[in-house]
């Protein structure tokens, strides 16, 4: 019989969108291990809440600064190194873009629309949070 494997990490992070020209966009960045496309997240810290911590790893992974926008979108979970993370996913306002930030040298970052976003996102459950950013951004 197959072992389950349980949640052993807890992460948070953010889809970050913008309207840039009048058009929904959204931020992705390169994972560091196998270059895939993913949203800016990592562990909670000690000390901050599920979205400041999202917050926080924003800046740090894409270089991007804004606000949470609400609530949460919900979860979806991976496996990494024989280990379970779940992570809290919130929506994110962009407000300001930066050239430099403390990961710009590991990661790669796009500015895409939500339709390239779906194609190049591999999850499933992020696949669906995802479209849950249009009613958002209309009523930021």
């Amino acid at each position: 019989m197959a072992k389950t494997k349980l949640v052993k990490n807890k992460q948070s992070g953010v889809i970050p969108y913008l309207k840039e020209n009048g058009m929904l966009k959204v931020v992705l960045i390169t994972s560091r291990g196998k270059n895939r496309w993913i949203v800016p997240k990592g562990n909670i810290e000690k000390n901050h809440s599920s979205s400041s911590s999202a917050a926080k790893e924003a800046f740090e992974e894409a270089g991007i600064k804004g606000k949470i926008v609400g609530e949460d979108l919900g979860s979806y979970r991976y496996s990494k190194s024989d280990s379970v993370f779940e992570v809290k996913i919130f929506p994110f306002e962009i407000k300001k873009t930066l050239d430099k930030w403390p990961e710009s040298k590991s990661r790669l970052r796009r500015i895409v629309s939500l339709d390239q976003a779906k194609d190049l996102i591999e999850d499933a459950d992020l696949k669906k949070m995802l479209r849950k950013i249009p009613k958002i951004a209309r009523n930021s």
